[in-house]
């Protein structure tokens, strides 16, 4: 199957916009690891300087049903 092009990509975001974990997706498309996204909070953010600060990590152990 190939891959979303980018017009199929901008669809699918707008389509989400509404959506709890919007921006927890838009993060991960930057590049970082799920795990990194999870683990950000509101002071590792420089909205001033458009940075981030990887400080911690989330990772899940085991499954949850």
């Amino acid at each position: 199957m190939p891959p979303w092009n980018v017009e199929e990509v901008q669809k699918f975001i707008h389509g989400i916009r509404g959506e709890r974990l919007y921006a927890v997706l838009l993060l991960s498309l930057t590049g970082l690891r799920p795990a990194d996204v999870c683990g950000l909070r509101w002071e590792d953010v420089d909205l001033e300087n458009a940075t981030i600060d990887i400080a911690d990590t989330r990772t899940m152990m085991g499954s949850r049903d």
